[in-house]
């Protein structure tokens, strides 16, 4: 199964790390890095060396070799030695030792080794290790499958001790030193694992610096490796290395793990591995993506696998992808932009952080992985807590629901003292997990959280379980195989009330065998106890028996009230009627009682379509009963063809004609009459007839007599408080809508840009009335009275617009005493009410064509002309006029 169909959850996200962890200072392009648990090295084309100290102190200095050979290759130990590693064009290597312990921001890092040696080919990766304080081990992989090897004393000039080894014809990609520490040693042994393209082999390093060849654990010239680490468990240091480190290879198909011994457990993620990782649970790994149609350049995913587990906990594609560095099991993921302009880098970090846990578990819990969230919490040392408490009894909610009460029972008692144990104990009640209760409860008691009602529970469940193997040993003896004069009742003897009544009803049964009287025995009450505690389970497997009891109680006159026994065994119908009819097979003339309920009986089944309406029918038929009742009956269940049998009748006419009629009018006359108990008559007629009845017959009135009625009350109370909600809900929706316009109005300015008046169409000038219907207006052709505010309407607006024009007056030019020194206004307000047309044919109307009219037009004219001669042509004058 590949990896990828593992069950993703996003358990890890980038976040942006804090501004003193920054990468400001690289601007060039890095040739190589390197890193440790505390620090971090970054190499420039330039020459330059990057050192990050532990809490991200940028500390810069220049390579011996400057820019003239840039360094290709870099390694950390981790007690603070670097080595680097550069070529030039004769593949001459030049190998220089810094110690960081004496790094100093004005001279850098002193070198306190170095080495020149030739090779044919490039170098391809470097790696260097701390064995103990006598031994340093370097080695440098080529691309054409050569290494060099140093191992043994750090001395100033490593030239004389470095080996070249031949390890293959493919590319080296990787090296890595594996130390192992035993008890009788005076040094500790070291393995060299050789990574190439198609190939890994392990050799162990002698005290001279050898390499002996020790196993080959890959050579496939399929299989591409194209890079390795070594899994470290968390809490690793330089003084407590990792005795079951493993080796991991990121190969194109798959990501294999190895051991000294041999080859470990293998994880299928394809793609070509630029980057691999294995920290505690977690492994790390960035793969290449192929090229697509809509990128030039292919991205790259980051996976995090959880191993443990098995699901991926982050996949996310990202762009620009530079390198991952791993320090105190902290991932900071680097990205890098080049900037072609200035022909720079810039370089962003980012760093892969866990959530925590609570998001964790609930992100598993919501996902239905209950036992994966237990484990992280085990992991995270809160195994014992109140939060695992929880995921355990969701997690055995779940087992029970899916029909696995034995592994759901083991985690609720794994609750015990921190989950409310009624919890627990609400879901076991029921018969089927009567066992695993049992196992709860037992538990649940040695605590010091348990009762005197828990131990009593848990006696009953045992009584219970006693009953159950009771019965069974009851069937077996019922069925013969047995001898059943050999029965010993003190065999069914329990301590508690519930075997006792077992054993009521086992003598009861054998008292029937041998036909020996029942009311010589026991009482009635002691009969309907045990049926009321016992009978549905016993009905389950021993319905005839059962029903040979009840029958023996009403053939021996043992009960007054056969109902008592029938209505706890009312959830099997077909058993009640049965039973219901033999009895009236043996006594015809029994309790009338006994026919109505058997007529209730039937119903039952019409309505679950068990029993045919022919069968009820013939029912009514063959036994005479009240009418009334049956029609209350009948009406109850809908029966609409047992209304109509009884309507058919012809003597029982006088209910039908008129009925209707005279309840209404007797209803009526009781409303009139008893006004203070008006509301028992506001009712439907079914549930009214039912009171009159029982009040008529003065019997007593039981609650189902008076369910109807309070279902009627009920539901008139339902539908006026509803039609109340209805119209509140729409008085706030009014009110909502209001307010809403109110606050638009209120919050949002209104530009007015009309520069004309609305009415006259001339420019505006002050004093001018202005409306938020972006209507505007002079005021005094709006005729807009300052004192009367709130009356004051847009004229295009309102429909019923007033533009002060006496409409008793026939003539609108006539003049107004009161408003008599206002031409221009009242003609500018009879040409915008459209009263005189603007235009006579092609003609202009002028004041001249307005003289022409009766005398007072012609007055009103004559004052036009008038003050159109006293008008000044000055805009910015009083009497200007518009109008020119």
């Amino acid at each position: 199964m590949s990896v990828l169909e593992w069950k993703k959850l996003d358990l890890f996200h980038l976040v942006i790390p804090p501004p003193s962890t920054n990468l400001q200072s690289l601007s060039g392009d890095i040739t190589a890095h390197c890193f440790n648990w505390n620090t971090t090295v970054f190499c420039e084309q330039n020459g330059f060396i990057h050192v990050y100290t532990e809490n991200w102190e940028n500390v810069v200095f220049k390579s011996q070799l400057g820019d003239k050979q840039p360094i290709k290759c870099c390694a950390l130990t981790n007690n603070g030695l670097l080595a680097t590693a550069s070529q030039d064009d004769n593949f001459v290597v030049s190998i220089h030792i810094y110690d960081l312990k004496r790094l100093s921001r004005k001279q850098g890092a002193p070198i306190i080794s170095t080495a020149n040696l030739p090779s044919t080919s490039t170098i391809t990766c470097m790696q260097v290790e701390t064995i103990s304080e006598k031994i340093f081990a370097i080695s440098i992989g080529f691309d054409k499958g050569d290494i060099l090897l140093h191992y043994g004393k750090l001395i100033r000039d490593l030239s004389p001790s470095i080996r070249q080894f031949s390890i293959g014809l493919r590319p080296i990609n990787g090296i890595h030193f594996e130390t192992s520490f035993t008890t009788d040693a005076v040094q500790p042994s070291c393995n060299i694992f050789v990574i190439s393209l198609d190939g890994v082999f392990c050799f162990s390093l002698s005290d001279k610096g050898q390499p002996e060849p020790k196993l080959k654990l890959q050579n496939d010239k399929k299989t591409f490796n194209r890079c390795c680490t070594i899994r470290q468990q968390r809490g690793f240091s330089m003084n407590n290395p990792d005795p079951e480190a493993l080796l991991v290879v990121g190969s194109d198909d798959a990501i294999y793990c190895f051991t000294r011994d041999g080859r470990g457990p293998c994880y299928a993620i394809e793609g070509q591995k630029k980057y691999v990782s294995w920290v505690g649970p977690y492994m790390i790994a960035v793969v290449k993506e192929q090229k697509s149609i809509l990128s030039s350049q292919p991205g790259t995913t980051l996976i995090v696998v959880d191993t443990e587990n098995k699901m991926i906990v982050f996949s996310q594609h990202i762009e620009d992808l530079f390198c991952i560095i791993n320090r105190k099991n902290d991932f900071y993921v680097i990205t890098r932009e080049e900037e072609p302009t200035s022909k720079s880098y810039a370089y962003n970090m980012y760093i892969l952080e866990e959530h925590d846990i609570s998001f964790k578990v609930r992100l598993l819990t919501k996902n239905v992985m209950y036992d994966t969230a237990l484990r992280l919490l085990e992991r995270e040392g809160l195994a014992p807590s109140d939060d695992a408490a929880i995921v355990r009894y969701q997690f055995g909610n779940h087992l029970l629901s899916k029909g696995d009460p034995s592994r759901a029972a083991k985690e609720y008692i794994r609750t015990i003292g921190f989950v409310k144990p009624f919890n627990v104990i609400s879901k076991l009640l029921t018969p089927r997990y009567n066992e695993y209760l049992i196992e709860y409860l037992e538990e649940f008691v040695k605590s010091d959280e348990a009762t005197d009602e828990h131990r009593r529970l848990l006696q009953s469940c045992l009584d219970r379980r006693d009953l159950s193997s009771g019965i069974e040993q009851l069937s077996t003896l019922q069925d013969g195989t047995h001898n059943t004069d050999n029965i010993q009742l003190g065999d069914f003897k329990y301590p508690s009330n519930r075997a006792a009544n077992f054993l009521l009803f086992a003598n009861v049964w054998h008292s029937l065998r041998k036909d020996q009287n029942l009311a010589e025995l026991y009482k009635e009450q002691e009969i309907l106890n045990f049926f009321l505690e016992s009978g549905q389970e016993l009905l389950e497997k021993h319905s005839e028996t059962v029903l040979a009891t009840i029958k023996a109680l009403v053939r021996d006159k043992k009960t007054d009230n056969i109902l008592d026994f029938l209505s706890i065994l009312s959830q099997d119908i077909e058993f009640c009627l049965n039973i219901l009819t033999e009895i009236i097979q043996i006594n015809p003339d029994c309790d009338e009682k006994l026919y109505y309920y058997m007529l209730i009986l039937y119903l039952e089944l019409w309505r679950e379509k068990k029993a045919s309406s022919e069968d009820i029918l013939n029912f009514l038929k063959n036994k005479r009963l009240r009418h009334d009742k049956v029609l209350i009956i009948c009406g109850l269940y809908l029966f609409t063809n047992g209304i109509k049998h009884i309507q058919s009748n012809p003597t029982d006419a006088e209910l039908n004609n008129g009925g209707e009629t005279i309840l209404k009018e007797c209803m009526n006359s009781l409303i009139k009459n008893f006004p203070e108990h008006s509301f028992l008559f506001e009712t439907s007629s079914r549930s009214f007839l039912m009171l009159l009845k029982n009040a008529c017959n003065n019997t007593a009135m039981n609650a189902l007599h008076l369910k109807q009625f309070f279902k009627d009350k009920s539901l008139k109370a339902f539908m006026d408080t509803h039609n109340e909600l209805a119209s509140i809900n729409d008085l706030k929706d009014q009110i909502k809508q209001s307010t809403s316009l109110i606050s638009r109005y209120r919050c949002n300015p209104i530009e007015f840009r009309n520069t004309s008046c609305d009415i006259c169409r001339q420019p505006l000038h002050m004093p001018s009335v202005y409306f938020l219907c972006q209507h505007s207006f002079h005021k005094e052709c709006l005729n807009y009275n300052s004192k009367l505010v709130s009356n004051a309407s847009c004229s295009v607006c309102s429909n019923n617009a007033n533009y002060y024009v006496d409409k008793e007056d026939t003539n609108p030019f006539e003049e107004d005493d009161e408003d008599s020194g206002d031409i221009i206004a009242g003609i500018s307000k009879s040409l915008a009410t459209g009263i005189i047309p603007l235009t006579s044919g092609n003609n202009i109307i002028t004041t001249e064509s307005l003289t022409s009219g009766n005398s007072k037009t012609k007055a009103w004219a004559g004052r036009i002309s008038e003050k159109r001669v006293a008008a000044s042509s000055n805009p910015f004058d009083a009497n200007y006029n518009s109008f020119d």
